[in-house]
């Protein structure tokens, strides 16, 4: 064989030996050629490296695996139409049309910056479109803090997608949905080690918001963990910032908003449209001049706690049942003041029909109780509290809430007697006095899928959004209803 062989090269040497300088120039060649592939590679691989650590082993180990899986990626990261694609938004349910941002986000004012499209991992910005104005980095760290500070959901930890550096994950105890399960509870991370870019875990619509309006774009593999896996651009300016500044300080107004206006309107329908015989009366409106409410609204909360409207004319109560199909139907119960009580069932039901759920008699899941929430910060001896709410003739149940604050339940007609008893006998601060709608022992729901969760609270927010609507109740155990994925 080895005989055969040299008789194969002999021509090749023969044609060397007669050309030496041909020869010389291939070889010549051959090398420059090999130099320019080789120097492109340890080009590739030294780029790569500039983009810091992240994810992936940052050695040659690490730059050959992202090679491997590039192929498998969706190249063009700013296209729209992975994120209403059945295929990529199957695991979302119902929650992949649905949007958990407050409002629409405003157009970022200025071009996309150059983002690495070469390589699979890690996703960093190459260049910002912009300088850095001073503070913003200082905000970014201050982010998750804050965003951990406004919810019990959530806390910091070390991400488990980069191997490094802060980020949100769900509090212990806590299930992520299925299509999150493969981060393990990670919610989002922030490169503060190399170009303060970020990626978090969206609900597919909220990701096509962000993307369309230029704040990032997707992965290049989001369509194999979820499409929902969206890249954000690091902010250059304090406007920039301030879009979720903004978002957050608004959300956090009208919240309260709504809540003082509802102390208004129940504190006035239980002791009268007076604030200097009303004491409860007085602070709410006092908390609701805090938050920037405007007068006029203030007038309308006093009006509708008087059954009137702004002009005068008298609100019609309504109650509209429900019920919620799924493997654990739920109950539900939509109580408001309208001044056209005809026109409002008519969006009522419209909305729980879109929604999915349909217009059914309820009540029988539910029984009228008085509820009194003690104020903590003024009370601190409950033993003796609990001792004289029992002697009050209607006391029903007592228990602490998740914030430690005393819940006394009454019968509806002795809800006053236990008020007086509380306030003018022992002296004691109350949160809040109203009547509830509660769950029957033998039909709450304990424990629901999912997607079914999300849909019921999807359903359940636009009810309460709905004008003249004071409260949504189902026969859901509390603890049941959590949901850690909320974007504010």
């Amino acid at each position: 064989m080895a005989t055969s062989q040299r008789s194969a090269l002999s021509p090749v040497v023969e044609h060397i030996r007669a050309h030496p300088r041909l020869a010389m120039l291939g070889a010549s060649h051959g090398a420059l050629f090999l130099y320019v592939i080789l120097r492109s590679i340890y080009q590739n691989y030294a780029r790569w490296r500039n983009l810091g650590k992240g994810g992936l082993p940052a050695n040659p180990l690490g730059w050959m695996i992202q090679w491997l899986f590039r192929p498998l990626g969706l190249h063009d990261m700013i296209s729209l139409w992975p994120y209403s694609y059945p295929p990529y938004t199957s695991l979302h349910g119902a929650a992949a049309k649905r949007s958990y941002l407050k409002r629409p986000l405003p157009t970022r004012d200025e071009a996309r910056p150059l983002v690495s499209e070469m390589w699979i991992a890690p996703q960093r910005q190459e260049s910002g479109s912009a300088p850095v104005e001073e503070g913003v980095h200082e905000a970014q760290r201050r982010l998750l803090d804050e965003l951990v500070a406004d919810s019990k959901s959530l806390r910091i930890g070390t991400s488990r997608q980069e191997a490094r550096g802060p980020a949100l994950w769900l509090a212990e105890g806590l299930q992520p949905p299925k299509w999150a399960r493969w981060t393990r509870g990670e919610c989002a991370h922030v490169h503060l080690d190399s170009d303060w870019s970020g990626h978090v875990s969206l609900s597919p619509a909220d990701a096509a918001e962000v993307v369309s309006k230029g704040w990032g774009q997707r992965h290049m593999l989001s369509q194999w963990f979820h499409i929902g896996f969206t890249f954000i651009y690091a902010p250059r300016t304090k406007e920039q910032m301030d879009v979720h500044d903004k978002a957050k300080a608004d959300t956090r107004k009208n919240k309260a908003r709504n809540i003082y206006a509802r102390d208004i309107v129940n504190t006035t329908r239980l002791h009268g449209a007076d604030p200097k015989l009303n004491a409860k009366l007085a602070t709410a409106i006092s908390n609701a001049r805090s938050t920037g409410m405007s007068k006029q609204s203030m007038e309308a909360a006093l009006q509708r706690g008087q059954g009137k409207t702004a002009d005068g004319k008298p609100f019609e109560p309504l109650l509209v049942e429900a019920m919620f199909p799924g493997t654990k139907p739920v109950a539900m119960m939509v109580e408001g003041d309208f001044e056209n009580k005809a026109l409002a069932l008519q969006e009522i039901r419209l909305m729980l029909k879109k929604g999915g759920a349909r217009e059914t008699p309820a009540l029988y899941a539910f029984k009228r109780r008085g509820r009194v929430v003690l104020d903590r910060r003024i009370h601190e001896d409950d033993d003796a509290i609990i001792d004289e709410a029992m002697e009050v003739e209607g006391c029903l149940d007592i228990n602490h809430d998740d914030k430690d604050r005393l819940v006394i339940d009454t019968e509806p007609e002795a809800l006053k007697d236990m008020e007086s008893m509380l306030v003018h006998h022992l002296g004691v601060g109350l949160e809040k006095v109203e009547t509830v709608w509660h769950p029957n022992e033998d039909t709450t729901v304990e424990d629901l899928g999912e997607e079914q969760q999300q849909e019921i609270e999807a359903l359940a927010e636009k009810l309460e959004d709905f004008p003249g609507v004071q409260k949504v109740w189902t026969n859901v155990n509390e603890e049941a209803l959590r949901y850690p994925f909320r974007i504010v």
